[in-house]
């Protein structure tokens, strides 16, 4: 089947997000979406969060990171 995929997250200033997905082969795909903080949780949303287009991962900020 296919092999290993590295998959790359940007969370850019203005709320927009850059999923880039590369596969072992060098080919990339590119998907755009959103992202909001909502307290410690950390929504996702864009084409590429399958089934929903959407996901909430819990997370810690620390300063600006």
């Amino acid at each position: 089947m296919g092999g290993q995929v590295e998959v790359r997250l940007e969370l850019q200033v203005e709320g927009t997000l850059r999923v880039t997905v590369t596969q072992s082969g060098g080919a990339s795909l590119i998907f755009p979406g959103i992202w909001l903080l909502v307290d410690d949780v950390l929504l996702l949303r864009g084409n590429w969060f399958q089934p929903d287009g959407e996901v909430a991962v819990r997370c810690a900020i620390e300063g600006t990171r």
